[in-house]
């Protein structure tokens, strides 16, 4: 099927969520395989060093990873990140592949659109569409026949075989000089860069909505923390671990579904904010250390700063920002109790 998104779009998907992914069998070699005879019903989502395709995929295969090797059948698109790709199979539909290798020999039923630094297409294929390409160099075996167009950029002409046929037009222009082998370590370290920008950003703009709307609960709960640090750490285990117990026996009857989806929407935001409030109580530590009077604001964006530079902190950063959240949970807890007891006693609940 024609599709809208571009192959990195679909990357990304797969590696933020991990939606409706087709069963698959992972080694310990981190091997993601398709098994001949295997037949998947739905679109295939897959990340490893190795994805096989030997049995068929009755959608479109979105695979990251160093080789993808596709044997079998795909009855949609292909769209692959990775080192090396080889199609050896039938893709009924379009490819699309960013890689430093890449191999087709086969059948395919639309169009193939490549970025990579080799491009071989094999003896006997037949590509039903249009091929594009950006390569560093481009061979096409004999008897290859492409009832479309050939559009390619290259620094050099390709090397064609006896007896391919390109039904359409032929069209060829000189890249720029570059390297345009594709990396795949390289891309997933900025695409994590661009991730911890993104996550930088929009907690400190949900930590000023949440210093805005409710500028006494962060402060009780920034006081419970120091205060009541042992009390809020046990509650904050407890919830983390007991919530979701109450939400899966919720899940099982048919009734507390709507409930355990309201549940489980309320587990993760109120996880997210205990973060925000761990925050707001490093900015708050840190200040009082050096005796400066820092406003709210400030004290966010101070806490924020340590608070991902913890990240960068081999394993006891890591605990340290779990701990934290720990007690940021538990004591905002302790907060909203507070806070309930006190309406309750002015009779306003």
């Amino acid at each position: 099927m024609k599709k809208i998104i571009p192959t990195l779009i679909g990357l990304i998907i797969l590696l933020l969520f991990k939606v409706n992914i087709a069963y698959a069998q992972p080694t310990e070699k981190k091997i993601v395989t398709v098994e001949k005879g295997q037949v998947v019903d739905n679109d295939f989502y897959a990340a490893a060093d190795t994805i096989q395709i030997n049995g068929i995929v009755e959608g479109d295969v979105y695979a990251a990873a160093r080789q993808v090797i596709v044997n079998g059948t795909v009855n949609g698109d292909l769209l692959a990140v990775g080192s090396q790709v080889r199609v050896n199979g039938l893709v009924s539909d379009n490819i699309r592949v960013l890689a430093g290798e890449i191999f087709i020999e086969g059948d395919i039923g639309r169009n193939v659109s490549v970025g990579t630094g080799q491009l071989t297409i094999g003896e006997d294929t037949t590509i039903v569409g249009n091929l594009t390409a950006v390569a560093g160099s481009i061979t096409i075996l004999p008897r290859t026949t492409i009832l479309g167009n050939l559009n390619y950029w290259s620094q050099k002409p390709a090397e064609i075989g006896n007896d391919v046929q390109v039904m359409g037009k032929t069209f060829y222009q000189i890249a720029p000089q570059r390297n345009i082998n594709f990396n795949v370590r390289n891309f997933l370290a900025k695409l994590a860069i661009f991730y911890k920008i993104l996550s930088l950003f929009t907690t400190f703009l949900i930590g000023l909505l949440l210093l805005w709307l409710f500028p006494k609960y962060c402060q009780d709960s920034v006081k419970n923390i120091t205060t009541k640090p042992w009390q809020s750490l046990l509650i904050g285990f407890l919830y983390l671990i007991i919530t979701p117990f109450v939400l899966i026996i919720l899940l099982i009857t048919v009734f507390g579904i709507p409930l355990a989806i309201l549940g489980l929407f309320g587990y993760i935001i109120f996880i997210y904010l205990a973060r925000i409030l761990f925050i707001l109580w490093v900015g708050s530590q840190v200040s009082s250390l050096f005796k400066a009077r820092l406003s709210n604001i400030l004290v966010l964006i101070l806490g924020l700063i340590i608070y991902f530079l913890l990240a960068y902190v081999y394993i006891l950063g890591h605990l340290a920002a779990f701990f934290g959240v720990l007690l940021a949970l538990g004591a905002s807890l302790i907060t909203k109790r507070e806070i309930y007891l006190g309406l309750r006693k002015k009779n306003l609940v």
